[in-house]
């Protein structure tokens, strides 16, 4: 358990690192509501190296860590399985992002890098949405329960579609932000109540 709540809390605070503090440090001129959190390991940025590598890659493996460590304690079963497994979708994007940075400015269409970059994007988005789904239908839960994911999957896209929209480009950073701070926070809130739990027993080792 303490192990698993160390990964959680480690991943936590990466990614805070790298979403709040670089900015801020490395960056003074860049705008978080409006910008993307990629474009500050954009091809061509300043201190873009240190943003993907020493940012951007060591997030992406420590939720993968976390993630893993989450899957030993807890045991998912039927559903469960295919449900968390998808939610890797999210340490690959991270660690993608880093190998594959985007354009400046993070354009739709541009390089080889920047298009592997939105083919991340696309798939960390709808994998990580048909993750949650189905662990919103694992036998065992309350209605609430059942609800209260389906409505993070809503938001999730909600934030998604948002910072994609033209209209709303002076916001998409924040919406990228707050996408993202809703589905990782409540990930790993359940994840640490979850691990002080006992995990029922697989059939055959009652």
């Amino acid at each position: 358990m303490r192990s698993t709540r160390f990964w959680i809390a480690l991943t936590a605070a990466s990614w805070l690192f790298t979403v709040f503090v670089l900015p801020g440090v490395l960056r003074p001129d860049y705008n978080p509501l409006a910008q993307y959190i990629s474009e500050l390991g954009a091809t061509g940025a300043p201190y873009a190296g240190w943003v993907n590598w020493a940012g951007y890659l060591p997030s992406g493996v420590l939720f993968a860590i976390a993630l893993a460590s989450f899957w030993r304690h807890w045991r998912p079963r039927g559903v469960q399985i295919a449900g968390l497994a998808l939610l890797f979708c999210e340490p690959v994007a991270w660690i993608g992002s880093a190998i594959f940075p985007c354009d400046l400015g993070c354009p739709a269409q541009g390089s080889l890098a920047q298009d592997l970059h939105n083919l991340l994007a696309l798939l960390t988005y709808s994998g990580t949405a048909l993750g949650v789904t189905l662990l919103a239908c694992a036998a065992g839960l309350r209605l609430w329960q059942r609800a209260g994911w389906l409505l993070l999957v809503a938001l999730w896209l909600f934030a998604f579609a948002a910072m994609v929209t033209p209209e709303l480009a002076d916001i998409r950073g924040l919406m990228q932000r707050l996408g993202e701070a809703l589905m990782y926070g409540t990930q790993a809130v359940v994840a640490w109540i979850l691990v002080g739990r006992v995990p029922a027993p697989l059939p055959g080792q009652r």
